[in-house]
């Protein structure tokens, strides 16, 4: 218990001693100091809009609700076949194949697996 409530549970009726009003003092004066500091962070300056990319990002927008192509490059895979293009994706994948090896597999058996075939093998 703090001497003055002690006092004042005593029934004391004296007030608060010198070294007892500075605590007090220098307390409010750092809580509003607190208080004070804090009402400066709280503003937050806007974010600058770039109004070109906006207006880029709006265009493309509307352009994939409309259906049309949106994006500027040309198609890679234009006049090409299906077959032209599997040949082509087989050949700059250099044959990856897009199946999981370790599909299904614990970690156990792939720490056996690796053991067994090595990294080469995938």
């Amino acid at each position: 218990m703090f001497p003055w409530e002690r006092r004042q549970m005593d029934s004391n009726a004296q007030g608060l001693r010198t070294w007892e009003k500075l605590y007090w003092g220098v307390f409010v004066t750092a809580l509003a100091g607190l208080l004070f500091s804090r009402l400066y962070r709280s503003e937050k300056a806007d974010p600058k809009v770039d109004e070109d990319k906006e207006a880029r990002k709006l265009q493309k927008a509307r352009m994939v609700l409309a259906g049309q192509p949106f994006t500027d490059d040309d198609d890679p895979f234009e006049g090409l076949t299906p077959q032209e293009i599997q040949q082509y994706v087989q050949t700059a994948t250099e044959g990856a194949s897009s199946e999981d090896p370790f599909e299904g597999m614990s970690p156990e058996e792939i720490n056996a697996y690796m053991e067994e075939h090595g990294a080469a093998h995938l």
